[in-house]
Protein backbone atom coordinates (compact mmCIF):
# COMPACT_ATOMS: atom_id res chain seq x y z
CA UNK A 1 0.00 0.00 0.00
CA UNK A 2 2.87 2.55 0.86
CA UNK A 3 4.98 1.07 -2.21
CA UNK A 4 1.51 2.26 -4.43
CA UNK A 5 1.23 5.61 -2.52
CA UNK A 6 5.28 6.26 -2.92
CA UNK A 7 4.69 5.34 -6.84
CA UNK A 8 1.11 7.72 -7.51
CA UNK A 9 3.11 10.34 -5.93
CA UNK A 10 6.10 9.64 -8.22
CA UNK A 11 4.07 9.50 -11.47
CA UNK A 12 2.18 12.44 -10.61
CA UNK A 13 5.34 14.52 -10.04
CA UNK A 14 6.46 13.26 -13.86
CA UNK A 15 2.59 14.38 -14.81
CA UNK A 16 3.24 18.16 -13.37
CA UNK A 17 6.74 17.84 -15.08
CA UNK A 18 5.32 17.26 -18.55
CA UNK A 19 2.84 19.93 -17.68
CA UNK A 20 5.41 22.43 -16.94
CA UNK A 21 7.40 21.31 -20.00
CA UNK A 22 4.50 21.27 -22.26
CA UNK A 23 3.26 24.74 -21.69
CA UNK A 24 6.96 26.16 -21.97
CA UNK A 25 7.01 24.64 -25.61
CA UNK A 26 3.56 26.16 -26.28
CA UNK A 27 4.35 29.32 -24.74
CA UNK A 28 7.49 29.31 -27.29
CA UNK A 29 5.31 28.27 -30.52
CA UNK A 30 2.79 30.89 -29.82
CA UNK A 31 5.32 33.62 -30.10
CA UNK A 32 5.93 33.25 -33.64
CA UNK A 33 5.11 35.83 -35.89
CA UNK A 34 1.37 35.82 -37.43
CA UNK A 35 2.43 35.76 -40.96
CA UNK A 36 -0.31 34.46 -43.04
CA UNK A 37 -0.95 35.01 -47.02
CA UNK A 38 -4.15 35.97 -48.46
CA UNK A 39 -4.26 33.81 -51.58
CA UNK A 40 -7.22 34.82 -52.94
CA UNK A 41 -5.97 38.69 -53.06
CA UNK A 42 -3.68 37.27 -56.14
CA UNK A 43 -3.32 35.56 -59.37
CA UNK A 44 0.33 35.17 -60.12
CA UNK A 45 3.26 33.62 -58.27
CA UNK A 46 6.99 33.13 -58.75
CA UNK A 47 9.62 31.10 -56.75
CA UNK A 48 12.53 31.90 -54.84
CA UNK A 49 15.34 29.46 -53.27
CA UNK A 50 16.55 30.73 -50.49
CA UNK A 51 19.36 30.08 -47.68
CA UNK A 52 19.30 31.68 -44.38
CA UNK A 53 21.91 33.11 -42.97
CA UNK A 54 21.47 34.67 -39.28
CA UNK A 55 23.84 36.39 -37.36
CA UNK A 56 27.19 35.42 -39.72
CA UNK A 57 25.59 31.81 -39.48
CA UNK A 58 24.00 30.02 -42.17
CA UNK A 59 20.61 28.49 -40.58
CA UNK A 60 20.00 24.92 -40.10
CA UNK A 61 16.95 25.02 -38.10
CA UNK A 62 13.99 23.30 -39.86
CA UNK A 63 12.08 25.86 -37.63
CA UNK A 64 13.23 28.74 -38.60
CA UNK A 65 10.77 30.71 -40.89
CA UNK A 66 11.63 33.17 -43.80
CA UNK A 67 8.70 35.70 -45.01
CA UNK A 68 8.10 38.15 -48.20
CA UNK A 69 6.21 41.33 -48.13
CA UNK A 70 5.23 43.81 -50.00
CA UNK A 71 5.81 47.75 -49.16
CA UNK A 72 2.28 47.77 -47.06
CA UNK A 73 3.11 45.04 -45.02
CA UNK A 74 1.46 42.20 -46.81
CA UNK A 75 2.63 38.84 -46.70
CA UNK A 76 3.05 37.52 -49.96
CA UNK A 77 4.95 33.82 -49.24
CA UNK A 78 6.25 32.38 -46.75
CA UNK A 79 8.33 29.05 -45.98
CA UNK A 80 10.06 27.24 -43.24
CA UNK A 81 14.06 26.28 -43.55
CA UNK A 82 14.14 22.03 -44.95
CA UNK A 83 17.20 20.16 -45.62
CA UNK A 84 17.53 19.18 -49.23
CA UNK A 85 19.41 15.90 -49.77
CA UNK A 86 20.16 16.45 -53.62
CA UNK A 87 22.71 19.62 -52.22
CA UNK A 88 23.20 18.43 -48.74
CA UNK A 89 22.13 21.97 -47.65
CA UNK A 90 19.46 23.48 -45.44
CA UNK A 91 17.11 25.75 -47.88
CA UNK A 92 13.73 27.08 -48.18
CA UNK A 93 10.98 27.27 -51.58
CA UNK A 94 9.64 30.52 -51.39
CA UNK A 95 6.61 30.79 -53.27
CA UNK A 96 5.62 34.58 -53.55
CA UNK A 97 2.14 35.84 -55.02
CA UNK A 98 1.28 38.87 -56.94
CA UNK A 99 -1.44 40.47 -58.62
CA UNK A 100 0.45 43.52 -60.41
CA UNK A 101 4.34 43.62 -62.30
CA UNK A 102 6.60 45.95 -60.40
CA UNK A 103 5.64 45.34 -57.29
CA UNK A 104 8.60 45.81 -54.78
CA UNK A 105 9.18 42.82 -52.51
CA UNK A 106 11.31 42.77 -48.87
CA UNK A 107 12.20 39.73 -46.32
CA UNK A 108 11.88 39.17 -43.46
CA UNK A 109 13.41 35.83 -41.04
CA UNK A 110 11.91 34.70 -37.82
CA UNK A 111 14.92 32.58 -35.92
CA UNK A 112 12.76 29.89 -33.94
CA UNK A 113 15.73 29.46 -31.40
CA UNK A 114 15.99 33.18 -30.73
CA UNK A 115 12.41 33.64 -30.90
CA UNK A 116 12.94 37.29 -32.94
CA UNK A 117 12.17 38.51 -36.08
CA UNK A 118 15.09 39.76 -38.06
CA UNK A 119 15.07 42.38 -40.88
CA UNK A 120 17.16 41.30 -44.05
CA UNK A 121 19.79 43.65 -45.75
CA UNK A 122 19.03 42.23 -49.22
CA UNK A 123 18.23 44.55 -51.51
CA UNK A 124 14.33 44.32 -52.10
CA UNK A 125 13.16 42.57 -55.62
CA UNK A 126 10.76 43.26 -57.79
CA UNK A 127 7.94 41.14 -58.77
CA UNK A 128 6.99 39.54 -62.26
CA UNK A 129 4.87 36.98 -63.50
CA UNK A 130 6.55 33.47 -63.16
CA UNK A 131 9.41 35.06 -61.24
CA UNK A 132 12.21 32.64 -60.48
CA UNK A 133 15.31 33.11 -58.70
CA UNK A 134 17.82 30.87 -56.87
CA UNK A 135 17.85 27.26 -57.57
CA UNK A 136 19.32 23.97 -54.92
CA UNK A 137 22.94 24.83 -55.83
CA UNK A 138 22.73 28.70 -55.58
CA UNK A 139 20.11 30.21 -53.72
CA UNK A 140 19.80 33.61 -53.02
CA UNK A 141 21.14 34.36 -49.45
CA UNK A 142 19.00 36.72 -47.33
CA UNK A 143 21.35 37.85 -44.34
CA UNK A 144 19.89 39.00 -41.33
CA UNK A 145 20.22 42.39 -40.77
CA UNK A 146 18.62 43.70 -37.67
CA UNK A 147 16.20 42.37 -34.83
CA UNK A 148 13.07 44.16 -36.07
CA UNK A 149 10.33 45.86 -33.05
CA UNK A 150 7.03 44.50 -34.94
CA UNK A 151 5.19 47.59 -33.25
CA UNK A 152 7.50 50.24 -34.03
CA UNK A 153 7.51 48.91 -38.11
CA UNK A 154 3.32 48.60 -38.23
CA UNK A 155 3.44 52.51 -36.33
CA UNK A 156 6.08 54.00 -38.98
CA UNK A 157 3.96 52.26 -41.85
CA UNK A 158 0.83 53.39 -40.83
CA UNK A 159 1.78 57.09 -39.53
CA UNK A 160 3.94 57.74 -42.42
CA UNK A 161 2.13 59.35 -45.69
CA UNK A 162 3.33 60.50 -49.01
CA UNK A 163 1.50 63.16 -50.81
CA UNK A 164 -0.23 63.13 -53.50
CA UNK A 165 0.08 59.92 -55.25
CA UNK A 166 -0.18 60.10 -58.14
CA UNK A 167 2.21 62.72 -58.00
CA UNK A 168 2.90 65.19 -60.78
CA UNK A 169 6.40 67.40 -59.63
CA UNK A 170 6.54 67.84 -55.44
CA UNK A 171 5.81 65.08 -53.48
CA UNK A 172 5.32 65.77 -49.66
CA UNK A 173 5.29 63.46 -46.55
CA UNK A 174 4.17 63.37 -42.69
CA UNK A 175 5.28 61.87 -40.09
CA UNK A 176 5.20 61.81 -36.29
CA UNK A 177 7.09 64.59 -34.44
CA UNK A 178 9.26 62.01 -32.85
CA UNK A 179 10.58 59.92 -36.35
CA UNK A 180 13.87 61.71 -37.80
CA UNK A 181 14.13 61.15 -41.21
CA UNK A 182 17.76 60.72 -42.43
CA UNK A 183 17.42 59.95 -46.18
CA UNK A 184 15.05 59.06 -48.94
CA UNK A 185 16.33 57.38 -51.86
CA UNK A 186 14.64 57.11 -55.20
CA UNK A 187 14.56 53.63 -56.80
CA UNK A 188 12.93 52.65 -60.20
CA UNK A 189 11.64 49.16 -60.71
CA UNK A 190 14.52 47.94 -61.92
CA UNK A 191 15.99 48.54 -58.01
CA UNK A 192 18.15 51.29 -60.24
CA UNK A 193 18.89 54.56 -57.74
CA UNK A 194 17.97 57.19 -59.59
CA UNK A 195 18.22 60.05 -56.89
CA UNK A 196 18.85 60.57 -53.23
CA UNK A 197 17.84 63.51 -50.50
CA UNK A 198 19.52 64.03 -47.28
CA UNK A 199 19.22 66.11 -44.44
CA UNK A 200 16.17 68.93 -43.49
CA UNK A 201 13.94 66.85 -45.91
CA UNK A 202 10.65 68.56 -46.50
CA UNK A 203 9.97 67.51 -50.13
CA UNK A 204 10.95 65.40 -52.77
CA UNK A 205 11.37 66.93 -56.43
CA UNK A 206 10.36 64.32 -58.98
CA UNK A 207 9.79 66.99 -61.82
CA UNK A 208 12.72 65.52 -63.84
CA UNK A 209 11.59 61.74 -63.50
CA UNK A 210 9.58 60.45 -66.34
CA UNK A 211 6.15 58.51 -65.73
CA UNK A 212 5.62 54.93 -64.21
CA UNK A 213 6.22 53.45 -60.84
CA UNK A 214 8.94 54.21 -58.37
CA UNK A 215 10.36 53.16 -55.10
CA UNK A 216 10.97 55.86 -51.43
CA UNK A 217 12.95 54.19 -49.46
CA UNK A 218 12.90 56.06 -46.25
CA UNK A 219 15.87 56.03 -43.53
CA UNK A 220 14.33 57.37 -40.50
CA UNK A 221 15.93 56.61 -36.69
CA UNK A 222 13.14 54.27 -35.80
CA UNK A 223 13.70 52.09 -39.45
CA UNK A 224 13.35 51.72 -42.69
CA UNK A 225 10.24 52.46 -44.59
CA UNK A 226 9.31 51.98 -48.27
CA UNK A 227 6.28 53.71 -50.47
CA UNK A 228 5.54 52.76 -53.68
CA UNK A 229 4.73 56.20 -55.93
CA UNK A 230 3.27 56.85 -58.97
CA UNK A 231 4.63 59.66 -61.24
CA UNK A 232 2.21 61.38 -63.76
Amino acid sequence: MVYNLKLIKIVGLKIQVLSILFGIASLHLNAQPNWSVNTASYNLDGSIVVSLKIDEVLSNDTSDIVAAFDAQGNCRGKSNILFDEISNTYISYLTVLGSTYGDELIFKIYDASEDKVYLTSNNPIVFVSNLSIGDLFDPLQLISEKEENLSVNSYLESQFTCFPNPVNKTLFFTCPKNVQVNSIGVFDTSLRLINRFEKEIKEVKLENLEAGVYFLKIETNLGRVVKKIVKN
